[in-house]
């Protein structure tokens, strides 16, 4: 739930969007995001909160936070905010688009600080393994994120948000596109697991160990074996069709198995006939 924690302060954006302090507001809340983020790097360097993870260099890390919120600070202020605002194309001046610069450097920033001063396999190991409901509860929280920050009830109704998330009929070229982007991220995912393979093995087999054990409860998921172990598939397709077929013709060749041959049912005649001619005798 820490994600849900800008979730006051993108309301507060969008709320005051128009309105004649809207910089002055700007102003606040991009140095209340900075502020609370370089206080939570002070807490950790001087030991007040606990370390992110278990192994972590507690001072390297705390010091990268206390840095990236020093960088969100100076991509908020005016002149280098309006720079940034003509490369990424922003308004400037829109304070929903000023806290999403800050935010964008501040979650930047905590990335990096986390795959540098923190093992990340060790603290993924550390914790249970993941349910469905556990994926679930992972990615609510960008969707309320997602629907605040395009003023859901605050600046446009549920019909306008739909639209501005994209969530609108698609047409032919939007589904050959999403399915071509699907393909090209499935192959570029491909690349990087055979590439850390070849050229870093031991860090691919802790990544393959920690993946087996946070997804140990979804591999029994019909869907998530499905996507695991796609060959699967068509080997079970195959078996089945191929009982269905032995099946089939075992049951049309039984009764033949019990009716008698031509030839059998000839034999057994003239036996008939010659023991009644014997007993005629």
């Amino acid at each position: 739930m820490t994600l849900l924690l800008p979730l006051p302060l993108i309301v507060t954006a969008n709320a005051v969007i128009g309105k004649s302090w809207a910089s002055l507001a700007t102003g606040i809340l991009a140095g209340l995001t900075s502020g609370a983020t370089f206080l939570f790097g002070a807490l950790i360097f001087a030991g007040v909160l606990g370390p992110p993870a278990p192994g972590a260099f507690v001072s390297g890390f705390a010091i990268a936070v206390m840095v990236t919120a020093a960088l969100a600070a100076v991509v908020a202020s005016n002149p280098v905010r309006e720079r940034v605002a003509r490369i990424v194309h922003v308004d400037p001046e829109n304070p929903v688009h000023t806290l999403a610069l800050v935010l964008a450097v501040i979650l930047l920033g905590l990335q990096l600080a986390f795959l540098t001063f923190v093992d990340v396999l060790a603290a993924d190991r550390s914790q249970p393994p993941l349910t469905v409901g556990d994926l679930f509860g992972q990615e609510l929280p960008f969707l309320i994120i997602a629907l605040a920050g395009i003023g859901l009830w605050t600046r446009r109704n549920a019909i306008q948000s739909a639209g501005r998330l994209g969530v609108v009929k698609p047409a032919w070229w939007h589904v050959t596109l999403a399915l071509a982007a699907a393909g090209l991220f499935f192959a570029f995912g491909q690349a990087v697991v055979l590439l850390s393979q070849a050229l870093t093995p031991q860090v691919a087999h802790n990544v393959e160990v920690t993946t087996q054990r946070r997804f140990v409860h979804l591999d029994s998921h019909p869907v998530q074996h499905l996507v695991r172990h796609p060959r699967s598939v068509p080997a079970r397709a195959r078996i089945g069709v191929d009982s269905q077929i032995h099946e089939h013709h075992d049951v049309r060749r039984v009764p033949c198995r019990l009716q008698p041959h031509d030839s059998d049912r000839r034999q057994h005649q003239r036996g008939r006939g010659g023991a009644g001619f014997r007993n005629r005798g």
